[in-house]
């Protein structure tokens, strides 16, 4: 009775392993093969219970436990491995969109800057985390921040010239727009 147990839990345990199709249908012909061996010896059994451990010798129920405990220990292998696979592609799909959201950040506050870094960690840094794809449509939608926008319309409106190329109005302003000029050089 305890080998039928055994082939049972190990049944159990198979269907609640992730294992390829080929090694679930190979343990699972194992486990047929044992119940083979069982269901005769079940069948052939005589009601007087002296005569019934003579269809079945103790050395083969001993290599039958050890049958058994050799593929439950193959399932519980390849648990174990289907858990670390699982727990190493969750890790790297987690650090793969950390970094796509760094990228995107630093994208928007340093390069097209878009938003001012104080404002991302305030008011879009959750929204981000939260719900990637559709923050960042709006983010992008979004036109440059203000003060990028004064800073770039004070240089646009000297049509380019830096103020050591503007015509002085007096020698003095003429000669600090002539040092401005060596020292941003």
């Amino acid at each position: 009775m305890k080998l039928k147990q055994m082939i049972l839990q190990l049944e159990k345990l198979l269907a609640s392993v992730t294992l390829d199709d080929a090694r679930k249908k190979e343990i699972q012909e194992q486990l047929d093969a044992l119940k083979a061996i069982e269901e005769p010896d079940q069948k052939n059994k005589p009601s007087d219970k002296s005569d019934g451990n003579k269809n079945i010798s103790s050395e083969e129920l001993t290599v039958l436990k050890n049958e058994l405990a050799t593929v439950k220990d193959i399932l519980v292998k390849q648990q174990e491995r289907a858990d670390k696979a699982e727990k190493a592609m969750q890790d790297k799909l987690q650090s793969d969109a950390k970094k796509k959201l760094d990228d995107y950040k630093k994208k928007v506050v340093e390069v097209e800057k878009k938003i001012s870094p104080a404002d991302m960690k305030e008011k879009w840094e959750a929204l981000l985390e939260a719900n990637f794809e559709a923050t960042s449509k709006i983010i992008d939608a979004l036109p440059a921040h203000p003060a990028t926008q004064k800073n770039n319309s004070s240089d646009k409106s000297d049509g380019g010239n830096t103020g050591a190329q503007k015509k002085a109005d007096s020698p003095i302003l003429a000669k600090m727009l002539e040092r401005n000029e060596i020292v941003t050089n």
